[in-house]
């Protein structure tokens, strides 16, 4: 059960929130990529829609960095939100990487072509706001101990279990 049911605190949410942000910003992303799947695949279950993104991250790196991609993984950081349908998107901040804009989206045509996906589901962001670590964190809810629920927040390590 979310933290925003049980017994939420705005003060310390906004502190939370700003916490974040600020790791988030402190990690220096490159790009930032907002991932909504088709409507045909979207999905309410959050172990589903995760699995989804793992298969586009993991498309995207080995058209970026070849088969070996898993050894040489570019880390990211990805918030989970719901929509407004309750289906799951992504917000996805890869960061310490030296990838070119041009070869960033030749590789996400690529992975277009091999999921079928439309191109309009990847959004790539490469001028990377202030506002954007705070607009990510919007739903994410603490207690008065400033406890949240972290699986909104995914690791890319932790997705490819690395």
């Amino acid at each position: 059960m979310s933290y925003k049911r049980l017994c939420y605190s705005k003060d310390k949410t906004v502190d939370v929130r700003n916490e974040i942000a600020s790791w988030i910003t402190s990690l220096n992303a490159n790009y930032v990529l907002a991932i909504q799947f088709p409507v045909e695949k979207r999905s309410t279950n959050y172990e589903r829609s995760k699995n989804m993104l793992r298969s586009v991250m993991a498309n995207l790196e080995f058209y970026l960095l070849g088969n070996d991609w898993i050894h040489h993984h570019i880390p990211f950081v990805a918030f989970c939100e719901k929509g407004k349908f309750q289906t799951y998107h992504y917000h996805v901040f890869l960061y310490n990487n030296d990838i070119k804009l041009n070869r960033m989206k030749t590789a996400m045509h690529k992975v277009f072509h091999k999921t079928g996906f439309d191109t309009g589901i990847l959004y790539l962001d490469p001028f990377f706001t202030a506002n954007t670590p705070n607009y990510c964190t919007k739903e994410i809810y603490a207690d008065k101990n400033k406890h949240f629920d972290t699986n909104n927040i995914i690791i890319s390590q932790e997705l490819f279990g690395i």
